[in-house]
């Protein structure tokens, strides 16, 4: 059976304007990219409400975590707590792979907003080397490539059926960054 990844993959909301994407990893737990939900230059952080649409006309609001942490810690990650669960949906694993991802195909599925209805993008893992904030250097097949990825942050990265990282940002339109699941865990242990 192939992992239908737009099954828990979403668009977050905030004041009815889209602001990316992300993803749940359990019925009540949904995960994103910090600067979906802060700016840049924004002075103080406070945790905040949002709202999630998870596809087939399920939306549901949820209250962020750790905003005002991961703003602190420098970390592009976000969990929402959702108010109601959502359990008519497949659920894969997160994991944090014991070897190279180099060279692996990965998939993510996400909302950028060139293709608002949702799109999968395919490719190969060009780095897995921690630079900077990111960890994986993701280069997309040519015929997934778009302009503009805007709206894609926060969308999961798919290797072999597993999530392991979250996509950040665009680099080029053949390649994107990421974050890995290692990396959050070790700026969030808890």
């Amino acid at each position: 059976m192939k992992l239908d990844i737009s099954e828990f993959t979403g668009k977050i909301t905030e004041n009815e304007v889209f602001v990316g994407s992300g993803f749940l990893i359990d019925a009540k737990c949904f995960i994103t990219a910090r600067h979906n939900l802060i700016s840049p230059l924004q002075d103080e952080v406070d945790e905040k409400w949002v709202s999630v649409d998870i596809g087939r006309g399920k939306t549901v609001r949820g209250k962020t975590l750790n905003l005002k942490q991961a703003y602190e810690k420098n970390i592009d990650c976000v969990f929402i707590c959702l108010e109601d669960e959502v359990l008519d949906t497949t659920f894969t694993k997160i994991v944090i792979p014991t070897s190279a991802t180099v060279g692996l195909n990965y998939a993510i599925y996400g909302y950028p907003k060139e293709r608002v209805e949702g799109i999968e993008i395919k490719g190969t893992v060009a780095s897995d080397a921690e630079a900077r904030s990111i960890d994986f250097v993701l280069n997309v097949d040519k015929i997934d490539k778009l302009q503009s990825y805007k709206g894609l942050s926060g969308a999961p990265i798919v290797i072999n059926g597993f999530i392991v990282g979250i996509v950040l940002q665009q680099e080029t339109s053949e390649q994107l960054y990421g974050i890995s699941f290692k990396r959050i865990k070790e700026s969030f242990p808890e």
